[in-house]
């Protein structure tokens, strides 16, 4: 008898042995389930065991070490997740370590097994990044809508005119920043603002905060008509997604199925950048909902883009490749002010207080590092208010 255990917790029992069990191994692949390990197994206790041992349920070894050691290496390897320390235990206590970590993956917790990494050169090294972030479950309590294939698809093909843009037009700063104020106007406490497609009404480009930004509403809105059932809310939070991927940063996820709002924000919910680490917290965390860590990480995104006089009041680039995405906002920020480059009084608040600097440090000697913080801090920012479970 042949059993196939699955990461969806279900025994599968094939009584015709291994030639059968290749056709399962094959439909499990088509609706991307892959089963990871076939046991030969000759009795029904041992896929009760198994069950059991997915709950966290203490169980007695039946027959020694040995013959519990492939179980647990075979759901551990299901789950997509060796379980090496679980591998070398006969037994497993309900309120050990290895029964909360297996609680832990059978809620969902761990989201991507980090297995189906993307093969591209400048891409491998950055997607586990988040990855394990999720598979921690560091990023939980969303509760995503279901869309349909067809919106999935149309937000495919719009993913690709967006590049096409942005390479183009080289705006990939601008497309970053129509995405970040879109969402950073959202509050914590009264659920409203947030990336809900506001950004497309007068009312809300008239903000000074958005001075500017009714040039990329009016580069984007040929490729928007092109995709008229993708919402504005989407679409905005799409292209800053790709403004960071095509500039050589991190991959952040995307999950569509935003609704457009009618009703913008009140002025006043961005950050000023002429004041200090107060005020940083203020905005980013008792007005969003985020952390310490990603307040420096975001700051990182500094790294594309330039001031504009007529805009902020302010003049200048923070990096001397102000097209490319890399950790060098934060070497540039450490090694003091030169003439050319910009440092406004919220980046020099960073290394001034005593919880941000060691990331500003963290982020300027290892750029994996920050790479992984920023895509978990942007997925945050782009779903504010979005998806609560």
């Amino acid at each position: 008898m042949i059993k196939l255990w699955y990461p969806s917790s279900v025994v599968w029992t094939n009584p015709k042995g291994r030639e059968g069990s290749r056709n399962i191994l094959q439909g499990a692949n088509k609706v991307k389930r892959p089963c990871r390990s076939i046991e030969s197994l000759g009795s029904d206790g041992f896929a009760r065991r198994c069950d059991r041992l997915e709950h966290g349920i203490s169980t007695p070894s039946q027959g020694g070490a040995n013959q519990d050691r492939p179980a647990l290496v075979a759901f551990g390897s299901a789950l997509g997740r060796p379980i090496q320390s679980l591998s070398r235990r006969p037994r497993i206590a309900a309120a050990g370590s290895g029964a909360k970590e297996i609680q832990r993956l059978q809620r969902g917790d761990r989201a991507f097994s980090g297995s189906r990494v993307e093969r591209d050169s400048d891409r491998v090294r950055r997607r586990p990044l988040l990855d394990s972030r999720l598979r921690r479950g560091r990023i939980m309590g969303k509760s995503y809508p279901t869309v349909s294939a067809e919106y999935k698809k149309a937000v495919e093909k719009c993913k690709r005119k967006l590049r096409g843009l942005i390479a183009e037009k080289k705006c990939a700063p601008l497309m970053l920043r129509i995405a970040w104020h879109s969402a950073g106007t959202f509050d914590v406490k009264t659920k409203t603002g947030g990336p809900f497609g506001t950004m497309k009404h007068a009312e809300e480009l008239g903000h000074e905060a958005n001075n500017g930004l009714d040039i990329a509403v009016r580069l984007l809105q040929p490729i928007k008509d092109q995709f008229p059932t993708i919402t504005y809310a989407d679409f905005y939070q799409l292209a800053g997604v790709v403004a960071v991927e095509i500039t050589g940063g991190p991959e952040v996820p995307f999950h569509p199925g935003r609704e457009d709002k009618p009703k913008p924000p009140p002025e006043g919910r961005l950050p000023d950048a002429t004041k200090g680490s107060d005020h940083l917290r203020q905005v980013f965390s008792v007005q969003m909902g985020l952390s310490d860590q990603d307040i420096v990480a975001l700051s990182g995104g500094h790294t594309l883009g330039r001031c504009h006089k007529e805009r902020s009041g302010f003049e200048g680039p923070w990096t001397a490749n102000p097209l490319i995405f890399d950790n060098s906002y934060f070497k540039e920020l450490l090694s003091g002010e030169k003439e050319g480059l910009l440092q406004l009084p919220s980046d020099k608040a960073l290394l001034a207080d005593p919880v941000f600097r060691p990331l500003v440090e963290k982020y300027a000697a290892d750029e994996d590092a920050f790479f992984g913080d920023y895509a978990e801090a942007h997925l945050k920012l782009s779903e504010l208010g979005f998806a609560e479970a």
